[in-house]
């Protein structure tokens, strides 16, 4: 069995990590909004391209949905009973739903960036191997516990 207490030490980053990553993409849109266009990429096609386009509401709907996944990812890690001094010890479940918050978090604040950066024409499209970085961070934890 995994030593709960081991993995304690990487709760306070990836917490301050998630918290980073949050107010970073909820935070960039608003500061650039004066200066985007009325119409943003909504949705890029697996070249990166973007294949749809939205108002700059969508960033509302973006800010709704990271915020609610935040909250469900920390909910579940137990994350205020940490913070609180509540929990003790970090198993190893619940170390997988903080870094899935992390890097989630991480995702929404990337994607806000490049959806900035290609309504304003600084970029042509998404960078696809930073998306294919995302997705295999994803399972970087689930490979290092079964490795043990």
């Amino acid at each position: 069995m995994l030593d709960a207490v081991r993995f304690s030490i990487f709760q306070w980053p990836l917490e301050a990590c998630a918290a980073f990553f949050l107010l970073a993409g909820l935070l960039y849109p608003l500061t650039q909004w004066g200066t985007l266009p009325e119409r943003v990429p909504s949705h890029f096609n697996f070249r990166g391209e973007p294949d749809r386009w939205a108002g700059r509401w969508i960033f509302g709907w973006f800010t709704v949905l990271e915020v609610f996944l935040y909250g469900m990812f920390s909910y579940q890690g137990h994350s205020l009973d940490y913070l609180l001094g509540a929990a003790q010890t970090l198993s190893a479940f619940t170390l997988l739903i903080l870094w899935t918050k992390v890097v989630l978090t991480g995702l929404f604040a990337y994607l806000n960036w490049t959806i900035v950066r290609v309504a304003r024409a600084q970029a042509a499209k998404a960078n696809i191997p930073v998306m294919m970085l995302f997705s295999a961070l994803l399972v970087v934890p689930v490979i290092l516990l079964r490795v043990k």
